[in-house]
């Protein structure tokens, strides 16, 4: 992925959608380059359920970002999450992402737990405020995406693998 227009996209699936009362983990290698080329934004896109011209503003069930040269913590990871009914839920990692090297991140929801795993390492944990009520609202007809935060932004550089949702 060079942060330029490269980006995997799968067809959606409800199946990746992960309601408020499912448990999930999703999972992958990753290593950025030393430079992410795309700076429009502090954070470039890894992995995500979620177009953010078509959805903004509804639920999605994640999206998980690498913060680049531009932003104050530079390296570390980002997951969101949104209910319609609950608002944003974000989680970050403290462990810096060194470019050039592969990592490990692990994204686990279990209960109302969100955890964050780095490189086979617990980094944090948030509660996942989303209601159980609120089901369907983590809904998208969004494709799942790879690098890229939907409609040409946010791009990762870098390479990926073995990209895991359970």
């Amino acid at each position: 992925l060079d942060g330029a227009g490269d980006f995997v996209a799968m067809p959606d699936d409800p199946a990746y959608d992960f309601e408020p009362n499912e448990d999930f983990t999703v999972s992958f290698w990753m290593k950025p380059t030393t430079i992410q080329a795309n700076t429009t934004s502090t954070e470039n896109t890894l992995l995500g359920k979620w177009d953010n011209v078509t959805y903004s503003g509804l639920g999605f069930p994640y999206t998980i970002r690498y913060r680049n040269q531009g932003h104050t913590s530079p390296g570390t990871i980002r997951v969101l999450r949104r209910s319609g009914s609950a608002g944003l839920i974000t989680t970050d990692s403290v462990t810096t992402i060194a470019p050039d090297e592969w990592h490990h991140v692990a994204y686990v929801k279990n209960g109302t737990t969100l955890s964050l795993y780095i490189d086979g390492m617990y980094e944090v944990s948030t509660t996942d405020t989303a209601d159980g009520a609120a089901a369907g609202t983590m809904h998208t007809a969004s494709e799942l995406l790879v690098g890229t935060l939907g409609a040409g932004g946010n791009e990762f550089s870098g390479s990926m693998d073995e990209i895991r949702i359970w």
